[in-house]
Parts: C-alpha cells; sequence; structure tokens
C-alpha cells in the first residue's frame, strides 16, 4: 500500500512548521542558543558578503581598467 503524495505533502510541510517553531522557540528562550545562532548567522552574512567582494573586485578593476572609471 502506497502513501499518496498529498499526504506526503502535507506531513513534510507540517514537520518542517514544527522544526521551524522549534528553532525560533529555541532562538528567543535559550541564551546559549541565541548566542550560537546569533553568531552563525553573522558569520554567514560576513561569508556573503567576502564571497561577494571576492567576486566583483576584480570586475570592478577590470572595468577600470578598460573604461577608465
Amino acid at each position: 500500500m502506497r502513501t499518496s503524495q498529498t499526504f506526503v505533502n502535507w506531513f513534510s510541510i507540517i514537520y518542517f512548521a514544527i522544526a521551524l517553531a522549534t528553532l525560533i522557540f529555541l532562538w528567543f528562550y535559550t541564551p546559549v542558543v541565541n548566542s550560537l545562532f546569533s553568531n552563525l548567522l553573522e558569520f554567514a552574512f560576513n561569508a556573503v558578503y567576502i564571497v561577494g567582494a571576492a567576486i566583483l573586485w576584480p570586475g570592478y578593476w577590470l572595468a577600470v581598467l578598460c573604461f577608465g572609471l
């Protein structure tokens, strides 16, 4: 007997919502988790900025060399 795709979809959505609610609850009410997740979030944003700068920086200087901006 197979499980219907509709049931799997709804179960996955509800499971994800519960996991997200648990994460938010722990983030707000547990100081250690709050500190850890905040630091990880800041680290992730810093990594995005570093990767973005590493990608855009050579292009910027290439544009300066080519177009004299």
